[in-house]
């Protein structure tokens, strides 16, 4: 009988891993199924080929996806990430290999010893931050492990932009990814970090007023914030000595200023909902949050609420953004601050048929060999084709693919929740993705000690 492959969630991340998965179906051969509650067009136009079928489920009826998980051999899963365990404890019980792009939740990580006594791979953080990160990361640690280099300093840094030379908007930023996650970024536990041998923390509220520049690289000048928890990577990636561990977040010069003005006036929330908002103007909606929104000038009303100035360039970006508007309604039942941001940054913040994304991730690991003191930078740059085939979907979604079918012909021989960070896994993938143009360049140089 053919093997068969479901994918669970068609979203703007898919693009690549579906057109792969098609390809590679002819040739093993097996099935690629497909299940979402909606199905775009540019999935129906596919629906002619041999080796695919879409289903479209229905809200709040999980018995559909339990029966195409039943049939499958295997499940990928690119739902949000609050939807996961749902599948996974399903994918359990059916004793189904399990793939996602995203971080291993606490309640994904206490089914492992589960998952080891079904004899089940339940592969997470496979996209491409958290995924190809890990891949290229232990790659190079592992080369220079080989050396008898010792890690002193590790930093990783990874951005989803759009491409700086065309114009976008004020912020210069467009969507390439999921927006709810984009607004929601950092909130949660706060960053932490370790800078030269003592453990940092940054809170939300403070997260994106301590961002730093990422100058001087051959892709560009951008600014980074730290993101999540560096510090867990240390045992992860075997890295107990190092003295500094940070993983980063790019963003477009001026963006984390701007956005931090956001995040003061509660518009980020998404904590709690407000009251009438499918008939509040988003004016209305601004003045509810503003200390003295009788002011005429919005700006000098905004400094007043959060304490503190705004600079020229970030004022342009929140005025770019229409928050003032007085006539459109939000038009959102029960709605969060958060919820109505993103319908605005929708708005503005989607790509256009013909613009372009890009993907930058760049590893800069210190060593000592030899008594010499060296930095490796290791970076990746990815430039979309368009809207649709965009640099994120490409790798996000191409590492899935590619881990997928290493599974499927039972190449990997992991059991458990685990990471990409072993040799089976990050050699295989690494070689293929670079069949695509997704590869890093190195640089070497001596440095002072």
């Amino acid at each position: 009988m053919m093997k068969q492959i479901l994918l669970i969630g068609a979203g703007r991340s898919s693009t690549y891993l579906i057109e792969y998965l098609l390809e590679q179906s002819t040739k093993f051969p097996f099935l690629l199924k497909i299940a979402d509650y909606c199905i775009g067009e540019n999935l129906k136009q596919k629906a002619n080929h041999t080796n695919l079928e879409l289903f479209q489920l229905k809200q709040q009826d999980n018995t559909q996806q339990g029966i195409l998980i039943a049939q499958a051999d295997l499940v990928i899963s690119l739902v949000p990430a609050v939807f996961h365990y749902e599948i996974a404890l399903k994918c359990l019980e059916l004793g189904k290999n399990l793939v996602t792009a995203s971080y291993i939740s606490k309640q994904m990580q206490d089914l492992d010893s589960q998952v080891k006594t079904k004899g089940l791979l339940f592969l997470n953080e496979m996209g491409l931050d958290p995924g190809i990160d890990h891949l290229s990361t232990m790659e190079l640690l592992d080369e220079l492990k080989q050396q008898n280099a010792t890690i002193i300093s590790y930093k990783s840094h990874c951005g989803g932009l759009t491409d700086q030379s065309a114009p976008t908007n004020a912020w210069k930023y467009k969507f390439s990814w999921n927006p709810t996650n984009v607004v929601l970024a950092g909130q949660g536990d706060p960053s932490k970090f370790l800078q030269d041998n003592t453990t940092k923390y940054i809170p939300y509220n403070l997260l994106f007023k301590r961002s730093e520049p990422f100058v001087n690289n051959p892709i560009g000048d951008f600014e980074f914030y730290l993101n999540r928890d560096s510090c867990k990577y240390q045992t992860i990636y075997g890295l107990q000595d190092v003295q500094n561990m940070q993983r980063t977040t790019i963003r477009p010069l001026g963006f984390c200023k701007a956005w931090s003005v956001l995040v003061d006036l509660g518009l980020t929330d998404n904590e709690y909902f407000l009251e009438n908002t499918q008939d509040l103007t988003y004016g209305q909606w601004i003045n509810s949050y503003l200390k003295n929104s009788s002011l005429n000038n919005k700006r000098t009303s905004i400094e007043q609420t959060i304490g503190q100035s705004i600079d020229e360039n970030s004022w342009e970006k929140i005025q770019s953004l229409g928050i003032f508007n007085n006539i459109n309604k939000i038009n959102l039942p029960r709605a969060t601050s958060a919820q109505i941001l993103e319908k605005i940054l929708l708005e503005t913040w989607s790509l256009k048929d013909n613009e372009k994304d890009i993907v930058i991730m760049q590893h800069q690991i210190k060593y000592r060999l030899e008594n010499q003191l060296y930095q490796i930078n290791s970076t990746m740059h990815i430039v979309g084709q368009d809207s649709i085939h965009t640099a994120m979907a490409k790798t996000v979604g191409l590492p899935l693919g590619i881990a997928a079918l290493e599974i499927l012909q039972k190449n990997i021989n992991i059991t458990g929740v685990c990471l990409p960070i072993d040799p089976q896994i990050y050699k295989p993938v690494l070689k293929k993705l670079a069949e695509f143009g997704i590869k890093f360049e190195k640089t070497i140089t001596q440095v002072d000690f």
